[in-house]
This record gives structure tokens, sequence and C-alpha cells, in this order.
């Protein structure tokens, strides 16, 4: 049987079934799917990137405590003073930075970024003088009781803290009742006094708790509270679970707010993780 001319046109479009064509429906259907999944994957990002500051802010403090002792080593078993004060306290500033035991330490770091703490906020950080007159932001402050003393005065070195996770000027509702003038973020003080507690009047050496840990919401000295169960629900640091704290002896925990806790012995001598060589 002989084709008819309009029987069959080579320059016609192919007809396309209608199950095969993407309608409007279908895009708005699939727009849904893909943010419902983006809503779902959001924690599971959060979470990732939690735990890989985490981990990086460990490393820092890591390589922070070895370089300490580096520098002790190479200065009689001392570690640094925390910092250059004025007369009356305040941290001396040059180009508005303070000269500290982190512009110490910085030679013996291998890149000045090990002092900032990923997870750390902006109005946290300290700035601090480097030991070539570059700026350091730094998220770690030093436990002011152990100010250029040797590491072989520190008894228990394996319960003293030597440093931790600290706020500048009170950031984020962190505690610090007794501010220094300018930055004061690279020590960890006492409650009623930036020195050492026997060195401060009579009136202000009963200090109940360590200052400038990076404890957000603790601002009024509250550092948890019981929960239904009765356990102590902690503020949080700045990582799931607690801040870091580097020991004497270098090893590394992740504790909770509790830890601004100062322990004494009948109630007078200072023990514990904050007592005083």
């Amino acid at each position: 049987m002989p084709l008819k001319k309009d029987m069959y046109d080579p320059n016609a479009v192919e007809e396309t079934p209608r199950s095969s064509l993407v309608t409007r429906k279908d895009l708005i259907k699939g727009a849904v799917i893909l943010f419902v999944l983006t809503i779902m994957g959001c924690p599971i990002y959060g979470k990732m990137l939690e735990d890989r500051n985490k981990q990086l802010c460990k490393r820092n403090l890591g390589e922070i405590s070895q370089a300490l002792l580096l520098y002790s080593s190479e200065n009689s078993d001392r570690l640094p003073p925390v910092y250059e004060a004025n007369a009356d306290g305040s941290a001396r500033l040059s180009d508005g930075r303070a000269y500290t035991w982190i512009s110490n330490v910085s030679p013996y770091v291998s890149n000045p970024t090990v002092f900032e703490c990923p997870a750390c906020k902006e109005d946290e950080f300290s700035l601090n003088e480097g030991a070539k007159g570059d700026a350091i932001k730094c998220g770690y402050g030093m436990f002011g009781a152990l100010n250029a003393r040797p590491l072989s005065d520190i008894a228990n070195q394996q319960s003293e803290v030597m440093i931790s996770e600290t706020s500048n000027g009170g950031s984020q509702d962190s505690y610090n009742p007794t501010p220094i003038v300018g930055f004061d973020g690279f020590m960890i003080g006492f409650e009623k006094t930036n020195f050492l507690p026997d060195d401060a009047p009579a009136s202000r050496r009963d200090s109940a708790l360590v200052s400038r840990l990076a404890f957000r919401g603790t601002k009024t000295g509250i550092f948890g509270e019981k929960g239904s169960d009765g356990k102590m629900i902690e503020k949080l640091g700045r990582h799931n679970g607690g801040n870091h704290f580097v020991f004497a002896d270098g090893h590394i925990e992740t504790r909770g707010s509790r830890m601004m806790q100062i322990e004494r012995i009948f109630g007078k001598e200072i023990t514990g993780h904050w007592s005083i060589p």
C-alpha cells in the first residue's frame, strides 16, 4: 500500500506521551522534597560542624600546651608572665594590644591562629601583641596564680589547670566580676581579685569562683541549676559537653561549668584545680 503524503511528514514534531512531561505540579513537589531534605540535614550539618570545632580547639590547645613547656624549658623551668601591667593593674597596651603570655609563647607555635578557638565568638577574643609586632587574637587564658612560676612549684600537675577557654570583658554573659581595664580574656582570675588572694585585702580573699571561663550565661555567678531529676544542669560552654582544660602535666579534659568552683580545705586553703603554688 503506497504511503500518502499526509501520512508521514519528516519535519513534524514527535508527540511525547503526557506521562513523560514535567508538569508544574511535579516541579513544586520536587521543590518541597528538596526543602524538607535541607531542613532535615541542617541539624546533622550543625552537629558535624560542632564536632569539628571541638576537635580543632583541642588540637590548638595541645600545641599551646607543648609551646608552654618548650618556653618553660628555655626559661629556667618558669612559665611566662600572664601579662605586663600598669601600676593600677590594667594591661599595658601597645597599639591597642596587650603584651601577655601569648606574646611570649607565640614564637613556639606553628601559626598564631592556634590561639583562636574556631567556636569563639568575635567579642570573646582578646587582642595580644605578637612576638613580631603583629596582632594575635586569642580565645584562651592562663590561670593567673601561675604567673611566671616554675612548673616544679606545682605539686599536683595532673589536677592543676594551666590554660582554658576564656571570654574577654564578660562577653557572651560570662562571669567577670573584676574586669581588667582594656583586654582581660588572656587570664583566668579570681572572683574578688585579679591577683592572688593572699595578696589581696583580707575582705577579698574568700573568692568562691574563678572568673573569665567561657561559660555563657554565668554572668551572675550561677554555673548551673538542678533539673527535675535532681541532677545538676551545667551552663553551656563553647562546645558540646563543656570547655577544654589544659592541666599542668599537659593533658586535656573537657569539663562543664562546675569547674568555676574553687575548692578549699576546711573552708580556708585553696585546693584542687585552682590551688596556688
